[in-house]
């Protein structure tokens, strides 16, 4: 017996330990990190320590007596250090960068002072700022210091500088240097009086234009010390003037008088010098000139300085210094040093025109002065006095020279002379007169005015040169123009004028008076130019109609001119003599300077020709037109410019030349309008000298052009071609009179055949810059244009190869019957503002690309009003592909059902693809939900996705019949239907009916009879097909009795087909005893891989080198190693390695190595690169008795090898890229791969008969079937032992078997102890529960002897070597039996091995020597069975071998199984075997539609090529068609963990993240891209291949869908992050598209919409977008169709056609809103509102009810009432139960209907009246409302411990009396 004293046992905990506090004996507080306990009742200190070291006052020796002891050790962090603050022993402060342990208590002051208290803790560095001055600082603080780094290496306080510690001794040293650096601190700032700055070591500042290093500390005195700093980089810096008081630097730049200077030291007050003198710091960059304006002889002047002394320029050479002049003004000047050589040098010689001469002014030589109409130029200077003035002076003063004399008339000498009465020598006083005292008399078009100097001058009428003028009663002719009185008679010549004449950088303006012009055309408004009407209604510009006296041979007699003319030219261009001609009263003009020569005469000639052919072909369709050429450069051809001259000097001799021959040779020619020829004889020469000046026939053709439009008629020409920056106002144009031309086949409209009032011009060909608007675009505003069949605007953008091409309107109003208002075509663009059109064919026409955008407009009458028709042919349009990866998995519910509170299942509506990694965020009214992703399909159904290919025009089917609602009973094979129940068995014959509530909740099966008098349903199993119930989690008891809770649903039944099951005989390689197999992925390497490719760099001298590689294979991953860098590589080289080189294939299995940078030294070598490519991944390994292995990539071709030692090889398993294999003879022995072929010889710690291994969990698992122990390892070389819990008996359970699942690893025993094992972390705890596993009721059979166990699917299957029973759990630890295999029903196999795989269970094994089935063979059979729930098997037909093990593997995608024989012949000894799991659907059904399919079970093995069938059970009208999605990697139920409590399906969200992606084609407006060159912008078109038009007739054409709104994606390449907007790795962007129309289903029969499709993208297409526009009357046709009152007198009214106010036309868009004849008003093809009515309608086109976020309803004034719309329903169950559906009317009807007629448990309600019975109200009453007798015709059973009746004893004793008819109580 054992004996404990307890000396203490009870202690009081107190806390933290606080002063000045009573504390007893035995109080324990913490301190710092420790506790303490009192040694002795006390009141504590205010230091702790005091009390803990306290000593025994007045003893000697001093003797401690503590008050405290420790009690436990600790340590506490206090954080930073601070001053000031107690510390105790075991505190941890951070001081610095380092942290410090407390060794012994104390009050901080200084750190350094009390730093024996402290020992380093943890040594670290901690960056603080800046170093500052009287800091502390501590060990491993970082601070920077003039742009350097430092580390603190001892705890100290700041002094003044911190580099006087840096080079202290190693005792003394308080820092060290971390990182060096350097720190600019900005420009060199002198001190101050107020302000004084200091420089320390190492700064850095800018000084002049260098930058300046500091070298010594030191604190600036206000002057600038050069010994201080050094140049660190020089610069240049422009200083201005050179001063004497200023420090100058290298680099600074000064001027000195005109030279400029460059420093090349520091220097101050030394001036610049010449070049030859370099010892001043300064040298010479530029001689050049400063201009000081007039000479001051006083005014000291630098080499440079440029002045003017009379009319000379002189420049100094050296310095000059000034000389003070006199105090007087005499005459003479102080000095003559600018005639001194050495000093100046004269750099020209002129005049200087001083004006008037005036007495009392100094004049210098050379200047000139104006004396009485004479000139006279200075020969001395001087002071002037009265009689010292030029000429006749009478003084005897002779200052000056005459330069230019006038005659010396009589006061007045010609007409118009005007005599003025000054003296010409009235300074003289003697009244003599000398020369001219008249005004003469003005040219022509000038008027006598006062000049500033009130002179009488004459000057022109009109001064602004940019400004000409055109009256009708003008005249076209050079010299006119520049004034109103003398103007132009056409807009035309003055336009021409303008081009020819003004500058063309300068705005200039042509002011049309009121009147009519008759113009040809076109007419080009020069760039910079307007057009000025005088008013809208009073300036009309017309074109001209045909010549009316034009004959046919009008033009011959004009070219026999023309021809006659060109004769003249060879002697014209050289200066001979040209003789006039009898009538010719102008001669030749020469000039012996311009000279010309022969072979430009031939030019001239030649564009006669060209006007000739252009004349001849369109006028009599003669000949071909001449092609425009030209070009705008002026020619540097002497030759060319000199003949133009000479053409422009003698145009009107050679005018009026022409006329005399014509007069003299054409006498049938002579009653013609000589006026006319004239102006084009004067035209062609004109453009004749344009086209020698600027090579071509550009201007020749134009005057051919007008030539013809005066012949024709320009009615059918263009009027005006708009340039850059110009302009058109107010305005009428007329005289346009075309018609339409004919539509073609599929044309919606006609084109006029006139031209366009308004357009671009063509100029010389489409890269004809200047044509092109590129500053601003032409503005038309205040015009009116009439005519017919023709366009008001026409902006071609075809016309122009750059620029803008658009123009911009305002109050422009086009009234062209027949014709087009605005055209807008080839990618132009034009702004129209209050723009209207009136009976136009069509208003607003935007083509090929052309946008318009318009406000305040109008189209009225007319055909159409806004047409947007094509795209831009010249667009390169965005490609993208269609990229529908974008999601996840879909969970659409989860199925919880209301009583039964956990999560049953899952219901995916899209099941997802490629998942290898999945996780379930669960959010609802439940708690404790956890689940696990570790099985992921292949071949899986993904998606059912609704289709219609049947042509049924209905997606989803028509007239399904679903039915919920409450039972009245029910057992294990039948179900009583609600008593209102109306339908027949017809209706619910092979229908599915769920139970989704109360009892029974998870259960299903099919109707297979019903009742509809007794509402009694039969239910059979889908699953066998008899009697019963399935459930959701297989295996699940049926539920016995059914309540009126037990709520149902019955809807379609949608049975999928079986993947099937097949198998194909190979061979072994050898007959060996295999135990087991396993496939898993692997790992290889190859070593001193050499690229093939050339690098595609450069290198410099160094020679190419290709580089190397070792390529590791990790699974199906790649990874590479550089072994040689090689040389001469570019960034984005790639090198390939083919796979068939890496134990694949080519080129599946390639990897791609691509350089991402390289190195910047000549070699150019690869420094990083990044690896791409799929391996060939995985094996399968079979392992045998005695040291037997084998491997295979396909199942099918096997090679055999040795494992390390010869043992019981009984086991295998992979994980991680590896193998491990075990042996179960008792040994430590294991072999272990990465490959799965080579083997290494392993130990385990411990021997064991290792009874089995798995890989789960991250980490490979194995125990002894002899004990308890269990090892562990997460790499398969590394184990760590533990042990299972020992159950309580004095045995050890034969373990058997181990699986892993659901995040727990499971091992059961045999038939002895039935126990199981189970972990959750690992295997380092256990918890073991006892005789578990089944066995059997009847004592007299065989015990049942569990040999295997595996997991899959949510269930634990362990199989039974004695009979043909199967245990299964749900959690490990609750166990239920069924009935197994057995292949008659009786006699189970000798099973070898349990496995699962994607939704399969398969097992395998032989006779064991039984006689089975009838088979009377020994050993080997041909079955196996598979199940796919655990609970029903089904057999399969094999080869007939002694089948060994099976296994289950998944290479690339492709799962099968493969099975082995053991011992047995090498023919046929591997089945390779493809096999699957049935995918299970249900449907939801809404309106009699179907409306999603949720998937419970995705299925496995289905070949996406060949997707399953299906069959659909119940009644329907239009048929199921669906569109069977099967992909890799789909999720299957998740195992389970927990399955919570509290959940409900309507509430409970699923959401599903992980590396997969739900492949969703798109059914309605969302779309995603990717390879994207750019985001394209809102408006985008899209076109998906093979979507046709069903809009047009023709066909090919493909629909058209807008980008409505565009939204950038990003890239998970930079970081793992999205970066919305930002290219990928490849320069790619991604983008989320809301798109109209939505996209239909029928799309995707022809895989349209498949992700990966490339879809094209528009963005130049045509545009109309029109505000605040109003159609009016449109469709009524053209003038004549509308010409009321007349046509429409006497009632008759318009038939308009309001579907033509808006066409779209092969992509075209019109974006409007506007207002009819009646006011309603539309916004597009979205909305319209009847005015009149109030009727809104809203376009079902473009307005999805199921998508629609918000409609409010009611008030639209501010402040206005209404309702608001958010969704809607039309689901008449409510089985959704959503908080944000609004149902509609018809909903609600069905299921008030369907729950009052039928019951439910979930009805509440205050008061309920149900014919004339009342139930409830507020006195819970059950009465009725007539007043009548209330009946009870059934038994009332009153039964339970409260239930009573109360009442008055005569109504008890009535209510319980006997019944007539029996002793029973009513």
């Amino acid at each position: 017996m054992a004996e404990f004293i307890l000396d203490r046992f009870k202690y009081n905990w107190k806390g933290d330990w606080t002063a000045a506090t009573s504390y007893d004996r035995d109080d324990i507080v913490r301190v710092g990190g420790k506790s303490y306990v009192a040694l002795e009742s006390h009141v504590s200190d205010t230091v702790f320590s005091t009390d803990l070291y306290y000593i025994i006052p007045g003893s000697s020796p001093p003797l401690s007596k503590p008050k405290w002891t420790v009690m436990t050790s600790g340590r506490t962090f206090d954080g930073a250090w601070t001053t000031g603050t107690v510390y105790d022993e075991g505190d941890i402060v951070l001081f610095g960068g380092s942290l410090y342990l407390c060794t012994k208590g104390h009050t901080a002051g200084a750190f350094e002072e009390n730093i024996s208290d402290w020992t380093i803790f943890a040594d670290a560095i901690k960056y603080e700022s800046v170093w500052v001055t009287g800091t502390n600082y501590g060990r491993g603080s970082i601070v920077k210091y003039n742009g350097i780094v430092y580390r603190c290496i001892k705890e100290h306080t700041a002094g003044n500088t911190l580099e006087e510690t840096i080079g202290a001794d190693e005792y003394t040293a308080l820092w060290e240097v971390f990182h060096n650096g350097i720190e600019f601190v900005g420009p060199y700032l002198p001190s101050t009086g107020e302000t004084s700055y200091s420089y320390r070591k190492n700064d850095l500042v800018l000084y002049g234009g260098s930058i300046l290093k500091c070298i010594t500390t030191h604190t600036d005195t206000g002057n600038f010390d050069n010994t201080k700093f050094t140049v660190e980089l020089p610069g240049f810096e422009y200083n201005g003037v050179w001063n004497s008081s200023k420090v100058y630097v290298t680099g600074d730049v000064v001027r000195y008088g005109g030279y400029i200077f460059y420093a090349t030291q520091t220097t101050q007050n030394v001036a610049p010098a010449l070049l030859e003198d370099s010892t001043t710091g300064w040298i010479l960059l530029e001689r050049s000139y400063n201009f000081r304006g007039e000479y001051d002889g006083s005014t000291d002047y630098l080499p440079g300085d440029l002045v003017r002394r009379g009319g000379h320029t002189y420049i100094a050479i050296r310095t000059v210094p000034g000389v003070p002049g006199p105090s007087d003004d005499s005459t003479t000047i102080n000095t003559l040093n600018y005639l001194d050589a050495d000093l100046w040098e004269k750099v020209t010689d002129g005049q200087k025109f001083r004006g008037n001469w005036v007495s009392n002014t100094r004049y210098a030589i050379g200047e000139v002065v104006q004396f009485f109409g004479s000139l006279y130029e200075c020969n001395e200077s001087h002071k002037s006095a009265d009689n010292s003035h030029p000429g006749d002076n009478g003084s005897g003063f002779y200052y000056w020279d005459i330069v230019v004399e006038t005659p010396n008339p009589a006061g007045m000498n010609a007409p118009g002379d005007i005599l003025t009465f000054n003296l010409s020598r009235t300074l003289q006083g003697d009244g003599s007169t000398f020369g001219n005292t008249a005004v003469n008399i003005g040219n022509d078009r000038q008027v006598l005015s006062i000049d500033d100097d009130d002179n009488v001058v004459w000057r022109t009428y009109y001064d602004d040169e940019y400004v000409v003028f055109v009256s009708p009663n003008g005249e076209d002719k050079i010299g006119n123009g520049l004034t109103p009185l003398y103007p132009f008679k056409t807009v035309n010549y003055a336009c021409q004028y303008v081009e020819d004449y003004l500058p063309r950088n300068k705005p200039s303006k042509v002011r049309v008076a009121g009147g009519k012009y008759i113009e040809s055309a076109p007419i080009i408004i020069p760039t910079l130019c307007v057009v000025m009407g005088d008013e809208l209604r009073t300036t009309t510009i017309e074109l001209t109609s045909a010549k009316k006296d034009y004959v046919t041979n009008d033009y011959t007699y004009m070219q026999n001119i023309m021809q006659y003319l060109m004769t003249l030219l060879p002697n014209l261009f050289i200066n001979n003599d040209v003789v006039p001609l009898p009538g010719n009263t102008l001669t030749q003009t020469k000039d012996a300077d311009t000279v010309s020569d022969v072979t430009t005469s031939s030019l001239v000639s030649s564009n006669n020709i060209v006007i000739n052919q252009y004349i001849t072909h369109t006028i009599d369709n003669v000949g071909s037109n001449p092609t425009v050429v030209g070009t705008r450069s002026i020619t540097a051809d002497p030759a060319r410019i000199n003949g133009a001259q000479i053409l422009n000097n003698n145009r009107d001799f050679l005018v009026e030349q022409g006329i005399a021959w014509n007069d003299i040779n054409q006498t049938a020619y002579t009653n013609i309008d000589k006026s006319w020829i004239r102006q084009y004889i004067a035209r062609f020469f004109v453009a004749f000298e344009a086209d020698l000046k600027y090579p071509g026939n550009y201007r020749s053709i134009r005057a051919a052009r007008h030539w013809v439009s005066e012949i024709k008629g320009a009615a059918l020409e263009d009027m005006f071609y708009m340039h850059d920056a110009t302009g058109l106002r107010n305005c009428t144009l007329d005289g346009m009179n075309g018609q339409l031309n004919p539509k073609g086949a599929f044309d919606l409209y006609q084109r006029p055949t006139a031209g366009a009032y308004v357009s671009l011009d063509p100029g010389l060909g489409t890269d004809d810059s200047a044509v092109w608007i590129t500053t601003r675009s032409p503005y038309i505003q205040g015009v009116t244009t009439l005519g017919n069949g023709g366009t008001g605007k026409k902006i071609d953008g075809a016309l122009h190869d750059g620029g803008n091409k658009s123009m911009v309107s305002n109050d422009f109003t086009q009234v062209i019957s027949d014709g087009i208002g605005a055209w807008v075509l080839n990618n132009a663009r034009a702004e129209l503002v209050s723009v209207f059109t009136y009976y136009a064919q069509i208003g607003y026409l935007a083509e090929d690309g052309g946008i318009i955008r318009a406000t305040n407009g109008n189209n009225s009458y007319g055909e159409f009003g806004s047409i947007a028709d094509g795209r831009d042919a010249t667009e390169v349009p965005l490609s993208g592909k269609l990229n529908n990866r974008t999601g996840e998995a879909i969970v659409a519910a989860a199925y919880a059902g209301e009583v039964s509170d956990f999560i049953l299942a899952y219901e995916y509506a899209h099941s997802g693809a490629e998942y290898t990694v999945a996780n379930s965020e669960i959010i609802g009214a439940g708690a404790n939900a956890q689940v696990i992703h570790e099985e992921f399909r292949d071949g899986g159904l993904s998606q059912a996705r609704l289709a219609n290919s049947l042509d049924s025009g209905s997606p989803g089917g028509g007239g399904f019949l679903v039915v919920e609602a409450n039972c009245q009973a029910g057992n294990q094979t039948t179900i009583t239907l609600s008593q209102t129940d109306a339908n027949e068995f017809s209706d619910y014959e092979n229908m599915r009916i769920w139970i989704v509530s109360g009892p029974g909740t998870g259960q299903y099966g099919y109707i297979q009879a019903y009742d509809d008098s007794t509402k009694i349903a039969n239910i059979y199993k889908e699953s066998t097909n008899q009697p019963g119930w399935d459930h959701i989690m297989a295996g699940t008891p049926s539920e016995v009795t059914f309540t009126t809770n037990t709520r149902y649903r019955i809807e379609p039944r949608i049975v999928y087909s079986h993947p099937g099951f097949t198998k194909t005989t190979y061979n072994n390689p050898n007959a060996r005893d295999y135990r087991d197999i396993v496939w898993g992925l692997d790992q290889r390497a190859y070593s001193a891989l050499t690229a093939s490719e050339t690098p595609g760099g450069t290198t410099d001298g160094v020679t190419v080198q290709t580089a190397t590689f070792n390529v590791t294979v990790g699974g199906y991953g790649y990874g590479a190693t550089i072994t040689n860098v090689g040389a001469g590589y570019a960034v984005g080289d790639t090198i390939k390695f083919l796979g068939t080189a890496l134990g694949g294939a080519s080129p599946a299995n390639d990897v791609t190595i691509t350089v991402d940078s390289i190195s910047d030294d000549s070699t150019n070598s690869i420094v990083t690169f990044s690896v791409t490519g799929t391996a060939r991944a995985g094996r399968w390994v079979a392992v045998g008795l005695p040291n037997y292995t084998m491997h295979s990539y396909d199942g099918q071709t096997w090679t055999e090898g040795n494992l390390p030692s010869v043992g019981t090889w009984s086991h295998i398993a992979a994980g991680k890229n590896t193998f491990v294999a075990l042996r179960s003879d008792g040994t430590s022995k294991y072999a272990y791969s990465v490959d799965g072929i080579n083997w290494e010889d392993k130990d385990f710690p411990v021997s064991g008969s290792w009874g089995g291994i798995v890989f789960g969990g991250g980490r490979y698992m194995v125990f002894d079937t002899n004990s308890n122990t269990v090892l562990w390892s997460e790499n398969g070389t590394a184990w760590t032992q533990t042990a299972i819990t020992d159950s309580g008996d004095s045995t050890t359970p034969q373990w058997q078997a181990i699986t892993f699942g659901a995040g727990r690893h499971v091992i059961i025993s045999g038939s002895e102890d039935r126990n199981v094992a189970i972990t959750t972390d690992g295997g380092v705890t256990w918890t073991v529960y006892d005789t578990v596993l089944p066995s059997p009721e009847d004592s007299t059979l065989a015990t049942w002897d569990w040999i295997d166990v595996q997991y899959g699917d949510n269930v634990y299957l362990a199989i039974d070597r004695n009979s043909t029973r199967t245990a299964y759990s749900f959690d490990g630890q609750t166990w239920l039996t069924s009935t197994g295999p057995s292949p008659d029903d009786s006699t189970q196999l000798n099973w070898k091995h349990l496995k699962y795989g994607q939704g399969v269970f398969a097992l395998i094994g032989d006779t064991g020597s039984k006689l089975v089935g009838g088979d009377i063979t020994s050993g080997p059979t041909n079955v196996m069975y598979t199940s796919e729930d655990g609970i029903n098997w089904i057999e399969r037909t094999i080869d007939e071998k002694l089948w060994g093990s099976i296994a289950f593997g998944n290479p690339a995608g492709d799962g099968y199984w493969v099975a082995v024989a053991y011992n047995d012949s090498v023919v046929g000894g591997i089945n390779k075997i493809r096999t699957g799991a049935r995918a299970v659907v249900r449907p939801t059904v809404s309106g009699g539609k179907i409306g999603t399919i949720r998937i419970i079970e995705p299925g496995s093995g289905y070949d996406p090529a060949s997707p399953p069938t299906y069959t659909v059970y119940g009644n329907f009208t239009v048929a199921l068609d669906l569109d069977n999605r099967i992909f890799n990697g789909c999720l299957a139920q998740p195992s389970f963990v927990n399955r919570g409590i509290g959940y409900r399906t309507s509430s409970t969200v699923i959401t599903i993240t992980g590396n997969g992606y739900a492949d969703i084609i798109p059914e309605g407006n969302i779309i995603y891209l990717e390879n994207l060159t750019k985001i394209p912008g809102p408006g985008v078109q899209i076109i998906f291949p093979g979507i046709p038009d069903e809009d047009t007739p023709a066909e090919g054409d493909l629909k058209i869908f807008t980008g409505v709104i565009v939204t950038a994606e990003g890239d998970a390449a930079y970081g793992g992050q999205d970066y919305p907007g930002q290219p990928d790795e490849n320069g790619y962007f991604k983008a989320k598209i809301q798109i109209s129309p939505s996209l239909k289903e029928e799309y995707t029969d022809n895989n349209y919409t498949d992700h990966g499709v490339n879809v094209t993208l528009r963005e130049r297409y045509s545009q109309c977008r029109v505000t605040g526009h109003d159609f009016l009357d449109i469709g009524t046709g053209n003038f004549e169709t509308t010409n009321y009152p007349d046509l429409y007198a006497g009632g008759a009214f318009f038939v308009a056609k309001p579907e033509n106010e808006v066409y779209e036309l092969d992509g075209g868009k019109v974006f409007y809103s506007s207002t009819d004849q009646d006011g309603n008003f539309r916004a597009g093809e979205l909305f319209s509102v009847q005015q009149s009515t109030g009727i809104v309608t809203i376009s079902a086109e473009y307005f999805d009810l199921d998508g629609l976020s918000e409609l409010a309803l009611g008030g639209v004034r501010l402040g206005g009432s209404g309702a608001v719309v958010r969704e809607f329903s039309t689901d008449q169950t409510f089985f959704e139960d959503s908080n944000n559906v609004i149902p509609t009317q018809r909903a609600i009807a069905a299921f008030l209907a369907n729950r009052l007629s039928e019951g439910g448990s979930e009805l509440e309600t205050n008061q309920l009246v149900a014919g004339v019975t009342l139930l409830g109200s507020a006195s819970n009453l059950i009465d009725t409302t007539s007043g009548a007798e209330i009946l009870l015709p059934k038994l009332v059973k009153i039964q339970g411990d409260d239930a009573n009746l109360s009442g008055s004893i005569l109504a008890q004793t009535i209510l319980l009396r006997p019944n007539d008819d029996s002793n029973s109580v009513f």
